[in-house]
């Protein structure tokens, strides 16, 4: 085999290896972990009662969530065509690159951002901590029992996806070096 045929095999093999270890640490989010809430509440026993409250503190995160949205993208839109302009002025000016105006125009777009991703997590844990407060020390108790469970399981499998990925690396630096 003529060396070009040997880099092409080493290109494509290395690729193959790096995109499927990128595909399985992505997962697909298929790893069990975070997502424990839906038998959560059937777990507790709920009454009638907290059922109808739970929805309802639902439904107010709910609409304070998209509260805070809308008033993101309205911000977003009224700031969106100056935002284009001055980013093109200090780009394309004459006098030269001004990196602070630039720096300080993207910080406040992100800073938009942020506000909202903090905004949002407010209003989910606030609607936690009024469901929390709904239940009764028992049901806490027995909360707090089940959450650390459904954590050292997430552990686990954290781990074991970890010495997955290692494996395949270790068989991805033996490849590399055979093919030398």
């Amino acid at each position: 085999m003529n060396s070009t045929k040997k880099i092409s095999a080493a290109i494509m093999v290395v690729s193959l290896i790096v995109g499927s270890t990128s595909a399985f640490a992505y997962g697909h989010h298929k790893n069990g972990c975070g997502h424990h809430h839906k038998g959560l509440y059937k777990q507790l026993n709920l009454t009638d009662k907290q059922k109808e409250e739970f929805k309802n503190i639902r439904e107010q995160s709910k609409e304070a969530m998209k509260a805070s949205r809308a008033e993101y993208k309205k911000t977003l839109s009224e700031n969106k065509n100056s935002y284009k302009e001055a980013m093109q002025k200090y780009v394309m000016n004459d006098s030269g690159y001004d990196k602070d105006k630039i720096q300080q125009l993207i910080s406040e777009k992100m800073n938009a951002k942020a506000k909202l991703k903090t905004e949002q997590k407010m209003i989910r844990l606030e609607a936690k901590h009024n469901m929390y407060k709904d239940l009764t020390a028992e049901q806490q108790t027995k909360l707090k029992q089940i959450k650390a469970k459904q954590f050292e399981q997430c552990a686990v499998k954290l781990e074991k996806k970890s010495a997955k990925l290692s494996q395949k690396s270790e068989k991805m630096k033996e490849l590399a070096k055979s093919m030398q």
